[in-house]
């Protein structure tokens, strides 16, 4: 996955914490993901890096580059919207 620390990472929920230990349903909290097909914006630390690898059978990751979000953020269906006010 590159190199740790430093850069920017994209979590996406794709599994279900039912029926699995407390502490898989916490690191999902911790993540801020609280539903299936949610995605969060994360720092890449180590918390979040020990977070992810409880979980990671539960989670999609991607790395992204600063500018790659910004052009993502500009592209969302009300983009046109904001631009016009």
């Amino acid at each position: 996955m590159g190199e740790k620390g430093g850069g920017t990472l994209r979590v996406t929920q794709t599994g279900s914490p039912i029926r699995r230990p407390k502490d898989r349903r916490r690191a999902l909290v911790g993540l801020g993901l609280n539903r299936i097909d949610r995605s969060q914006v994360l720092e890449d630390t180590p918390s979040v890096r020990g977070m992810i690898d409880k979980v990671r059978h539960m989670v999609r990751l991607e790395e992204i580059r600063l500018g790659a979000l910004r052009t993502a953020e500009r592209e969302t269906p009300y983009a046109f919207e904001r631009m016009a006010t």
